[in-house]
């Protein structure tokens, strides 16, 4: 009674009075550890358990309240055994298999924690905390159509639920409907004028989509539960996500002053830096300390990989890399039927199964380590993007090809294609560089010679992605690309299939940039067309998206345009890269300056047009000549 009337000292005293009189009493002792626990004192709650073990090891209760401390005490993997023996003890206990659950969902064990989950719904089928852990398994393995089929049918009957709304978001936004995620949040708002997740909900997802009217969002939000940590935090997702990164800084900050311990709001705290300044300095701290405090943490680790990688301390990194399979999401995020085997097992003999993932231009650029890993072992499965299959067919004889949807053989080894570096201790002088190693269709290459013609110098240009994959920082306007038509006898030949196309009906008449009409790219081999294209140019100036990687790939020259802070993979204070040796690097100096990124690459043209400068000059004193 003193306990649940906050009065919580005091029933502790009166506990720890009645433990010392009564010193073999397993539940007293039980009791004092549940209530220490609560108090947030694990530490000492399980010294206290542990003695009512010794004294009375078949209470269900007991072993329960053991691996329940055990989880505050983040010692994961010891609470699994005393929260089977509860279930063993009282098999029908729902509290217990529900515990045992979530913690196997915790530690990643989804083939264990589902059918459990499956279980407890068929018992409980109207219990909304089994469901929302259901969804979230299934969430994390990426089943994202399957999350909308178990969700929505149970969202009309229970519409107030936050868990299960935020569960059909994510589906949502996991299978890149990212304005189906807008309208539901929406339509959750105004349902619920006055709901603070209502209006968190909208705002995030009106800032994946870099969407202006996320901060009138996250303004409602903030005019509703203004002194709040998680509004704090969701104000700052937004000014991230409309590339505000010193005003996100700010909020995360203010987020962490309320709740210091938040780790969500320690790794984007952590990522605002990084996108700020320098990676090595601040930003590498603050993650590795996310990380130490909580190693279980896929965002932390994946976002201290990136950073890890972009200094160049490649051996952490490709460890840490190995958290993307859960922090990644989308239709190409990375899920393997068997874990990757870890130190690199003897091959000869074996078959390996390699799974292309997350983006075209990743596939592309590591696609350079099958030639490598079919030559140790006998043969070789790689499941790749179905547009993308072409370019794999020749990287080695022992090379079979399969797509996304098809079923795979057995294969003695499974391992994801970028994870391939780590597993070849990969380091910046040890990458495989040799190019080129895709090809482009002979008869395609000769197609597009004839109608491209040998007139002028001839650059394909690259200057917009996708909206929906969140790029927008990379993108350069068109307008400060295309000055570069006017310099004598340059040709710009547009390398986009869809997106930034309108730019060009804006452009000045002076500014001149050709494009390849509907049937380029137009079948159902991505980039079929562009690879042989990029094989009769002069030079390829792209942003930082597939096209670059696609002419590194073929060891054409590109010059590829980098925003101020860019992915990990260009390194820092370069103008060449490691991966490709004939690309260069023009990066902005200060975030959102295209200007002198712009200037830099008509001042680099005209010397190479007036022969003072090779198309890929040398970055050291023993590099050649492109």
């Amino acid at each position: 009674c003193l306990e649940h009337s906050d009065r919580a000292a005091e029933a502790l005293t009166i506990l720890r009075d009645r433990a010392r009189i009564e010193p073999r009493d397993a539940k007293v002792l039980l009791r004092l550890g549940q209530m220490l626990r609560r108090q947030k004192k694990a530490d000492e709650a399980i010294v206290f358990i542990d003695q009512a073990l010794l004294l009375d090891d078949q209470d269900p209760s007991t072993h329960l309240e053991m691996g329940m401390t055990l989880i505050d005490l983040a010692r994961m993997h010891e609470a699994e055994a005393p929260l089977r023996t509860a279930v063993r003890l009282a098999r029908d206990w729902h509290t217990a298999r529900l515990s045992l659950a979530v913690l196997l969902a915790r530690l990643r064990r989804w083939d264990e924690a589902e059918p459990l989950f499956r279980q407890l719904r068929k018992k409980q089928p109207f219990n909304l905390q089994v469901l929302g852990n259901l969804a979230q398994v299934l969430l994390e393995q990426k089943r994202f159509g399957e999350v909308c089929e178990l969700v929505e049918p149970e969202l009309e009957k229970a519409p107030d639920d936050v868990g299960l709304r935020m569960a059909l978001l994510n589906a949502h936004q996991g299978v890149r409907r990212s304005s189906e995620a807008v309208e539901m949040a929406r339509a959750w708002t105004e349902d619920q004028p006055d709901s603070a997740p209502a209006w968190g909900a909208l705002a995030r997802a009106l800032s994946g989509l870099h969407d202006p009217e996320a901060d009138a969002a996250a303004a409602r939000l903030l005019e509703i539960e203004p002194e709040s940590a998680a509004t704090f935090e969701t104000m700052g997702l937004v000014a991230m996500g409309l590339g505000r990164y010193p005003e996100a800084l700010d909020w995360f900050d203010k987020g962490l002053t309320l709740a210091p311990e938040a780790q969500s709001l320690r790794v984007n705290r952590a990522f605002a830096l990084q996108e700020i300044g320098s990676p090595e300095g601040e930003s590498l701290t603050a993650l590795q300390k996310v990380v130490e405090a909580e190693p279980e943490s896929p965002a932390a680790r994946m976002n201290l990989a990136l950073t890890l990688l972009r200094v160049g301390k490649f051996q952490r990194g490709w460890t840490e890399y190995e958290a993307r399979d859960s922090a990644v999401r989308g239709q190409s995020a990375l899920v393997l039927s068997q874990p990757r085997a870890a130190p690199r097992p003897d091959l000869s003999g074996a078959v390996v199964s390699v799974r292309c993932e997350q983006g075209m231009g990743d596939t592309i650029q590591f696609l350079r380590y099958v030639p490598r890993i079919a030559a140790d072992c006998r043969e070789v499965l790689l499941c790749i993007q179905d547009s993308l299959a072409w370019m794999a067919f020749g990287l080695a004889p022992n090379l079979r090809v399969f797509g996304y949807r098809d079923p795979l053989p057995h294969a003695d080894h499974s391992i994801a294609l970028l994870s391939l570096p780590g597993w070849y201790g990969t380091d910046a002088d040890s990458i495989p560089c040799k190019v080129p190693y895709l090809r482009p269709d002979p008869d395609r290459i000769r197609y597009w010679r004839a109608r491209l013609g040998s007139e002028g110098f001839r650059i394909g240009i690259t200057w917009h992605t996708n909206p929906l994959h969140g790029n927008v920082r990379r993108w350069i306007p068109l307008s400060l690309l295309a000055q570069l038509s006017v310099l004598p006898g340059v040709r710009l030949i547009s390398l986009q299939k869809h997106h930034g196309l309108d730019q060009i009906e804006a452009l000045h008449p002076s500014q001149r940039v050709e494009v390849l009409g509907a049937e380029f790219d137009e079948g159902p081999n991505a980039f079929a067309d562009t690879a042989a294209v990029i094989e009769n140019l002069d030079l390829v100036i792209s942003i930082d998206t597939s096209t670059a990687h696609l002419a590194g790939a073929l060891g054409r020259p590109v010059w590829t345009m980098l925003p101020f802070n860019s992915d990990w993979r260009w390194l820092l204070d370069r103008e060449d890269s490691p991966w490709y040796p004939s690309l260069r690097l023009f990066r902005q100096t200060t975030p959102g300056d295209w200007e002198t990124v712009a200037t830099a690459l008509q001042q680099r043209l005209e010397k190479v047009l007036s022969g003072d400068s090779p198309v890929i000059w040398p970055t050291t004193e023993t590099a050649g000549t492109w």
